[in-house]
């Protein structure tokens, strides 16, 4: 060791190395209860990516573009609450312009707009037209109920940070990082 280095090893007895073991058990376990909570959700269609601090996404993928866009609003309806209960009685049309990857995080921006506004929830979506600079959605659900829809993550927007939408080894793949 140096002179000026100091032996910072927390001893078992410090506080600081319990709350460093109690944050690493709880991590487990939330990790744990989320995996659970997607297994009964029907959630299995994407991944959770929690190395972020303070905040949350998913990561999916599919043999389409068009199906990695619908993986992508459901995976994001899905963490906000379990879309298995949520019925189809409403319709909304979603368009956005602009160019990928950018244009998921839009589209993604524009649908948390139309849940914070009316209340949507989306539980089935269906890809219009994907050309080139515009993506257009059908989405099929109903508004949130508190009585009946248990609340997940309050997500307030879908970041650029580590936005990917790519085709790697023969499939599509797209992930978002949620500002919560």
């Amino acid at each position: 060791k140096r002179q000026c280095q100091k032996d910072i090893t927390p001893s078992y007895k410090s506080p600081f190395y319990i709350i460093h073991a109690l944050l690493h058990i709880i991590r487990f376990f939330v990790k744990y209860y989320k995996i659970l909570l997607i297994m009964q959700a029907g959630g299995s269609f994407y991944e959770t990516i929690d190395d972020i601090t303070a905040d949350a996404g998913v990561r999916v993928e599919g043999s389409s573009k068009e199906e990695v866009v619908c993986k992508l609003i459901l995976a994001t309806f899905n963490e906000m609450t379990c879309i298995e209960k949520i019925n189809t009685l409403i319709e909304k049309r979603v368009r956005v312009n602009g160019k990928m990857p950018f244009i998921i995080a839009d589209l993604l921006n524009k649908i948390l707009l139309i849940h914070e506004r009316d209340g949507f929830v989306g539980s089935r979506c269906n890809v219009v037209n994907m050309a080139e600079n515009t993506i257009e959605v059908s989405l099929l659900g109903e508004e949130f109920d508190p009585s009946r829809h248990a609340s997940g993550l309050l997500i307030k927007a879908v970041t650029y940070h580590r936005l990917e939408f790519k085709k790697k080894n023969g499939k599509w793949v797209a992930q978002v990082i949620f500002d919560i």
